[in-house]
């Protein structure tokens, strides 16, 4: 018995009469409670509270300095509100009068002069695994109180991130702080352009892929999507020659929101391409693709394949006309016999499908002359010209359409126009 977590709980014994008290204390102790103190006179108990709370009082009622209503009540002073310190009463007096009394006071049970060791043990026993209950739920209740107030702050925090956010990207579309680049996409064979892919930059210089994200997470994804689209589009009208395609990136969200598309490419003056990332999920590939063909004059083109197992199956489910390399399939490729037979495999199977392959991010000759060599037909990055503003007035001739870059410049013949959204500034 001895050693149960009842046993250990801290009993005050409060009795004028040293006999009483050591009685109490030789059944406690026989039956194991050894964590004991007693006192003879309650001012004493209610010090000895303050450093040393017991779990458990045993006091008697009748005392010559302070009795034991009295220290019921001082007692009740020190708790807190939903603190449970049970009391049990010692008194000779069992009258009805005395019990309601001391009941009203906040005693818990009862002890009749002179005691019986049974009762005592049972009675003491039992409001001892109370209290350790109440002590444990206290405690348990505390921590849930301090993990329920940590998750409210962590949800206010995360509310006003989401707030701010939300004002971020708000201002950023109302404002319209942000502007159109386009990249040059042109033959690998004669270096002629022959599209363009519309490319957003923001006014403070965050990476485009971040301010995009942010935008999705709030539920204003499709919102800066259709409002950078809007700006290439009407900047294309004005100042790209009519002869190249312009391309754009879009989400399979905004491609699904057809009559909101329909709305905004009715002002492209060039051919359109969408391009739909390898990096969002499809749910629905039937849904797209007949979305897609609900825009008629609309071509599609797959983006980053080779940048994961889900480029494959847009390619598949959706039989694009255009399907865009990843920059990961053209960094060093001629050095790399792998990516060079996977390359060779996918310029295969576009001949058989009848799609073209762009390839992006190519960043020196070799990597162009390997991808040539290996039928790819097109290609896009900083060799054959960066992401550039167009000029303020429409190229007279088919020439140099993008600013500040000798590399952007070669004659624009192109084959049929293309359309691209500005979804990330992903330069290639």
């Amino acid at each position: 018995m001895t050693g149960s977590p009842v046993e250990t709980v801290r009993i005050f014994i409060v009795d004028d009469e040293e006999a009483n008290i050591q009685l109490l204390q030789r059944i406690l102790e026989r039956v194991g409670f050894t964590n004991v103190r007693s006192f003879r006179d309650g001012n004493e108990m209610l010090a000895a509270m303050d450093g040393d709370a017991p779990d458990l009082v045993v006091l008697d009622l009748h005392m010559p300095t302070i009795d034991g209503f009295a220290v019921l009540e001082a007692m009740r002073g020190k708790l807190d509100e939903d603190e449970y310190l049970p009391v049990i009463v010692l008194t000779a007096d069992a009258g009805r009068e005395t019990r309601s009394r001391a009941l009203a006071g906040g005693a818990n049970d009862f002890l009749v002069k002179p005691f019986d060791v049974d009762e005592v043990r049972l009675r003491v026993r039992n409001l001892a695994q109370t209290r350790l209950l109440a002590r444990t739920l206290r405690d348990r209740n505390i921590d849930l109180a301090a993990e329920v107030a940590a998750h409210v702050r962590d949800s206010e925090r995360e509310r006003q991130r989401q707030m701010d956010a939300r004002a971020r990207i708000t201002q950023i579309i109302e404002a319209v702080e942000f502007s159109p680049v386009f990249q040059p996409i042109v033959t690998l064979t004669a270096g002629r352009v022959v599209g363009y892919e519309a490319l957003t930059r923001f006014a403070d210089g965050t990476r485009p892929d971040v301010v995009f994200a942010e935008a999705a997470r709030i539920g204003l994804g499709t919102d800066l999507e259709a409002a950078c689209l809007s700006a290439a589009l009407a900047t294309s009208a004005r100042s790209l020659p009519r002869h190249g395609w312009l391309s754009v990136n879009v989400s399979p969200t905004l491609v699904l929101d057809t009559e909101r598309l329909g709305r905004l490419l009715a002002a492209a003056r060039l051919p359109i391409v969408l391009e739909i990332t390898e990096h969002v999920p499809i749910a629905d590939y039937a849904a797209i693709r007949s979305a897609i063909a609900s825009l008629h004059i609309v071509r599609s083109a797959i983006d980053d394949a080779g940048a994961g197992f889900s480029s494959f199956r847009h390619i598949l489910e959706l039989r694009p006309h255009f399907v865009k390399l990843d920059v990961g399939l053209v960094h060093t490729i001629e050095d790399d016999p792998a990516r060079q037979a996977l390359v060779s495999g996918m310029a295969y199977f576009a001949t058989r499908t009848g799609c073209e392959l762009i390839a992006e991010g190519i960043e020196t000759t070799a990597e162009r002359d390997t991808l040539r060599s290996l039928d790819v037909g097109l290609g896009q990055g900083y060799l054959l010209g960066r992401p550039a503003a167009v000029e303020a007035s429409p190229p007279t001739s088919e020439g140099a359409v993008l600013s500040g870059d000798r590399a952007a410049r070669p004659a624009v013949r192109p084959a049929r126009p293309l359309v691209t959204t500005p979804r990330g500034a992903r330069e290639p």
